[in-house]
């Protein structure tokens, strides 16, 4: 997944700023209810009151799992898959079978954590890990690893966007007019 602070438009970074601005309790929270770890059921109402907004659930899905959009500007195309081709070009078959499981076990992962917005009392996810011998490639334990990296990058993401100043109209404004120049 890739790593990128900002994706987002200005009404959607000022949605942020509103619900996250010196508020990171709220993010804390959210990654504890990501992690599994303990979360009571005021906690979990007031995720689930600050994820009623629809716009707020997408603007989560698209920095955690973001996917290609028609409306995404030229140059700044993001798909959860674009990356893993480093992983894999030239590799070993193990090589290759031990980068491609352990990034969809990851994706699946976020999923699973995003669906814990609109219910937190769903499906947990769990990170501790013990061992399975198994599982010679250590898949589950690179995907536990990449998944716990991507929510704290991605949290980190939206807390610096809402301490960020908001651009000025006439900022914009210069700014459209140099994209649309080009």
């Amino acid at each position: 997944m890739e790593k990128q602070l900002n994706n987002l438009n200005e009404e959607q970074n000022e949605l942020i700023r509103g619900v996250f601005k010196n508020n990171d309790y709220l993010l804390q929270l959210i990654r504890a209810l990501f992690y599994g770890l303990e979360t009571t059921d005021e906690e979990k109402m007031l995720i689930k009151t600050t994820f009623s907004d629809k716009r707020l659930r997408d603007i989560f899905w698209r920095k955690f799992c973001p996917e290609i959009r028609r409306d995404t500007p030229v140059g700044q195309i993001e798909d959860v898959w674009l990356g893993a081709e480093s992983m894999v070009f030239g590799q070993t078959e193990s090589t290759i079978y031990q980068a491609i499981q352990y990034k969809s076990l990851s994706i699946e992962m976020t999923i699973k954590a995003l669906g814990l917005l609109e219910n937190p009392y769903g499906e947990t996810i769990y990170i501790k890990y013990t061992p399975n011998y198994d599982d010679k490639f250590g898949v589950s334990l690179l995907a536990r690893n990449q998944f716990i990296k991507h929510i704290d990058f991605q949290l980190f993401s939206i807390k610096i966007i809402a301490q960020s100043e908001p651009e000025n109209q006439k900022k914009i404004a210069e700014r459209k007019k140099i994209n649309s120049a080009r």
